[in-house]
C-alpha cells in the first residue's frame, strides 16, 4: 500500500516534467492527405486528392510524443465502355469505382531533434481500417464494406514558427497497409501510399 501511494504522488511529477521536456507538448492538428492505391488497381488506380486527417499528440519527453490519428480519404477508379457477354444476354457500360476509407491508429513519434525550429521524426501507426466500395454502371449500382488492421509508417518534420509561438505546420509521407477486404468486389489488402500537409497548433494546456 506504501508503495502504490508513492508512485501516485510520483506519477504526476513524472507527468510535469515530461510535458516540460517536450519540445512540442501536446498538439493538435487538421491536415490534407493526398493518396495513391498501391494494390487493387483494376478496381482504383487514380491519384486521391481527397485526404483528411486529425492528429493528436502528447509529448513524453524531448525524443518521444504518443497519440492518435483518425484520417479519412476518397479513392475512384474507371473502367470505359465495353460490351460485357452472359448467360442471359450483354451489357454494354463503362464502370465508375469508388473506395471511401477511414482509419484509427494509436501512434508513437520519434523526434530526432529537440531544441531547433525545424523537427524531423519518425512515427508507427497501428489500429483499425474500414472502408466501404461502390459500383456505378449503366442504372445499376454494387456496393460491400469492410473492416482490416491498419499499419501506418511514417517519417516527415515539423516547423515551429518560433520557441514561443503556438503555431507549426509539418509534411510528412507515410504508407498504409491494411488487411481489407472484399469478396463481391475481388478487393484483397488495400495498401496506399501518401503524403500530408498538417496546421498543428502545439503547448496546448
Amino acid at each position: 500500500m506504501k508503495r502504490l501511494f508513492l508512485l501516485t504522488l510520483f506519477l504526476p511529477v513524472a507527468w510535469c516534467q515530461a510535458q516540460s521536456d517536450s519540445p512540442l507538448g501536446r498538439y493538435i492538428g487538421v491536415s490534407w492527405n493526398m493518396n495513391k492505391p498501391l494494390s487493387n488497381s483494376a478496381f482504383v488506380s487514380d491519384f486521391s486528392t481527397q485526404g483528411l486527417q486529425f492528429i493528436y499528440r502528447e509529448g513524453i519527453n524531448e525524443h518521444f510524443s504518443v497519440g492518435a490519428d483518425l484520417n479519412y480519404a476518397v479513392y475512384k477508379g474507371y473502367t470505359p465502355r465495353k460490351t460485357y457477354y452472359g448467360d442471359s444476354g450483354a451489357l454494354t457500360t463503362d464502370y465508375f469505382n469508388y473506395v471511401q476509407s477511414f482509419g484509427l491508429t494509436l501512434t508513437g513519434d520519434y523526434l530526432f531533434s529537440s531544441d531547433k525550429k525545424l523537427v524531423p521524426f519518425a512515427g508507427l501507426g497501428i489500429g483499425a481500417a474500414f472502408a466501404d466500395f461502390k459500383t456505378y454502371y449503366n442504372i445499376y449500382s454494387k456496393t460491400d464494406s469492410s473492416w482490416g488492421l491498419l499499419v501506418r509508417p511514417q517519417a516527415g518534420v515539423i516547423y515551429r514558427f518560433g520557441r514561443s509561438n503556438n503555431w507549426g505546420i509539418s509534411a510528412a509521407a507515410y504508407l498504409d497497409y491494411t488487411t481489407i477486404k472484399s469478396s463481391d468486389f475481388d478487393f484483397n489488402n488495400f495498401n496506399s501510399a501518401g503524403i500530408r500537409l498538417a496546421l498543428l497548433f502545439l503547448n496546448v494546456e
